[in-house]
């Protein structure tokens, strides 16, 4: 029985058991989130032909979010997209089956970390410690990577796909290159294959490959060439002169991400709002606040305990604050005694070799994400997902190398049962939009934008007075949090409470004037209302202020809805010309709009151009057959051009 747990293939099915295990109640979590940005409503995931004609992919390319075009994302993660194109192709919209891809990816990862760890007890300095190492570490540092409840992000929100199939790309390059380095240097793998040398002479360019995946699937990976070099350092004592030239294409890799960004069909706008950034940030304050999210990460990494999806986080700008400096001070403690101990004593205490490796992965990996470069929210769990596998290694190596073994075995076995059940338990949390932001709310209370998410969550399930109370709690926190007025203006709207939704829209504008969707939303309520000119100044405000928006997002059919409803007024006021105009423009924008072919028909109608009436009404009928009125009008039409 003994011998039956130190197997290979035992050790790979114990990591896969418990990585189902733990997400087995994940696989109806609904879309939540960005997941509705990237794929519920992304026309680029509906079509494959797109990711083959790049240009045709360019042109349906009107959405944006808040820092970047889509079109920059998809050529930037064309990979990513590329899989969640899969998965709609396969199911459509079907939620599981991106769950069991996420999930299927997760497990890889697991796999590719026990692997990795198996071949560098193989690497030069380490083969000695193999038999009293490496199938423990490997396995225990797989386990605990695959049921610890901090990599929930990056698996069960389904669109931190990015995060964990960079991740895959990402280790497979590495477990690549020291295959084939082990090959190269002639030296004898531990375990199956002992007593014979290995080579595998296509493993570097499968790791080259793996390289530029990873870079085309999430940013995160331009790290990687780097970490190539750091293994090279570490474990086979890198000598520039010999082995420094088998280096340099990683180094090439390096310009895969600014190519794409800045050189290869760049997007209008600066450099920053390619690359995301939070412009209200400065570098300074960003990798100040880093600081302390790292140590954040840390402690998340020894207790998982509050996790959250939002964090209240403040920017710091002080260097001297204490929650800076004493940050600051432990990272540097880590990583410089780490390196101090590597170049004393990594000779007489080889397996300082594999912790240094691990500590510095967890710095470099997390470094472009906790950086210099500011990014809009300056902490999220799924970012430590891809570094967390370099803290595992140094922890399981640590654990295994200042323990017996059978007393260590027994403490990591009763460790990942107990992270095993706080990931179940943390998935429950992501079973529903609802039980996320109530869990969110009851860890910040007093978070203004939890209750104006919470609220919107409650609406959607129809729970209409929950919802009105969580916006008023939001506004009471957040007297100017805009989003807050105008998403219960937009509900009271809904429920014909007509007055109610003038106020708040009112309150929406007094604290943003240009918030361009209250002015559309109010210009509705007074087209109902019947005072038409009032209704046609809105439109034409929250037209006007639609320029203070990112330019792709000014081709959006939220903004065809405007031009649309102004048509609508404009022809009531009799001002057929002008009702004309504002329908064409419409239909430029959101060409397969039926309203609007209908309401263009009615218009031209008016103006007695009955041909051109009847095509838009045509057409119209060809978008909503079952539209009646649409062919009773047609039917009338035509009966009055036989006259």
């Amino acid at each position: 029985m003994k011998e039956f747990f130190n197997y290979r293939i035992t050790h790979i099915f114990l990591v896969l058991a418990i990585g189902l295990i733990a997400y087995a109640n994940s696989m109806n979590g609904p879309f939540v989130i960005d997941d509705t940005r990237n794929i519920v409503e992304n026309p680029l995931v509906r079509d494959l032909n797109y990711f083959i004609n790049l240009s045709e992919a360019k042109t349906v390319c009107h959405n944006a979010d808040s820092h970047i075009t889509l079109y920059t994302a998809f050529k930037s993660r064309y990979i990513g997209y590329l899989s969640f194109a899969l998965n709609y192709f396969l199911h459509g919209l079907e939620v599981k089956g991106y769950h069991i891809i996420n999930i299927i990816v997760h497990l890889s990862n697991a796999l590719l970390v026990y692997f990795l760890v198996l071949l560098t007890f193989s690497t030069p300095f380490l083969v000695s410690l193999s038999h009293r190492y490496s199938a423990d570490a490997a396995l225990f540092t797989a386990l605990i990577f695959v049921a610890h409840p901090l990599q929930t992000q990056a698996v069960t929100y389904i669109v931190q796909r990015f995060a964990s199939l960079t991740t895959v790309f990402y280790l497979l390059s590495i477990v690549f290159y020291v295959r084939w380095r082990l090959g190269k240097a002639g030296i004898k793998e531990f375990g199956k294959e002992r007593g014979r040398v290995v080579k595998r002479p296509f493993s570097y360019l499968l790791s080259l490959l793996c390289v530029i995946a990873a870079m085309k699937t999430k940013e995160i990976a331009f790290t990687l060439p780097l970490i190539i070099m750091l293994y090279e350092f570490v474990f086979f004592e890198l000598d520039f002169k010999k082995n420094f030239v088998w280096l340099i294409p990683y180094l090439l890799t390096l310009l895969v991400i600014p190519l794409t960004l800045f050189v290869i069909d760049p997007p209008a706008g600066s450099a920053e709002t390619k690359m995301r950034v939070a412009t209200d940030i400065s570098r300074a304050d960003y990798l100040m606040t880093e600081f302390r999210v790292i140590v954040t990460y840390i402690r998340l990494l020894f207790l998982p305990v509050n996790q959250r999806f939002w964090y209240y986080y403040p920017i710091y700008n002080n260097f001297f604050d204490p929650n800076v400096f004493f940050s600051f001070l432990f990272i540097i403690f880590a990583a410089g005694a780490s390196f101090f101990l590597f170049l004393r004593y990594r000779f007489s205490h080889p397996y300082l070799r594999a912790i240094f490796f691990g500590i510095f992965f967890f710095f470099i990996a997390l470094s472009v994400e906790s950086g210099i470069v500011p990014i809009a929210d300056v902490i999220f769990e799924h970012r430590v997902y891809l570094p967390s596998s370099g803290f595992f290694i140094a922890f399981t190596v640590v654990v295994f190398s200042i323990g017996r073994r059978k007393e260590v075995v027994v403490c990591l076995s009763s460790i990942i049962l107990i992270l095993t059940l706080l990931t179940i338990q943390r998935n429950k949390v992501w079973s529903s939009e609802i039980s996320l932001w109530e869990y969110e709310v009851s860890l910040n209370p007093y978070d203004g934008k939890l209750h104006n998410d919470l609220g919107n969550a409650y609406l959607r399930e129809g729970r209409v007075d929950e919802a009105i109370k969580e916006l008023k709690e939001a506004i009471r926190l957040d007297p100017e949090h805009v989003d807050a007025y105008y998403n219960l203006g937009s509900l009271y709207a809904s429920q014909g409470m007509a007055k109610e939704a003038f106020r708040e829209f009112g309150f929406a504008i007094e604290i943003k004037p240009d918030h361009f969707k209250s002015h559309q939303n109010l210009g509705v309520l007074l087209m109902r209302s019947g005072r038409l000119e009032e209704a046609a100044t809105e439109f034409r405000l929250a037209l006007a202020f639609k320029d203070n928006n990112p330019e792709p997002f000014k081709k959006s059919p939220n903004i065809a809805l405007i031009h649309y409803n102004l048509g609508v007024v404009l022809k009531k006021l009799n001002r057929f010309d002008e009702a004309v105009r504002e329908f064409q423009t419409a239909l430029s924008i959101h060409p397969d709009h039926a309203k609007s072919h209908y309401s263009l028909g009615t218009a031209y109608a008016l103006l007695q151009r009955y041909d051109e009436a009847i095509f838009e009404i045509e057409e119209a009928l060809r978008l909503a057959p079952e539209n009646e009125a649409f062919r009773q009008e047609l039917q009338r039409l035509t009966h009055l051009l036989r006259k």
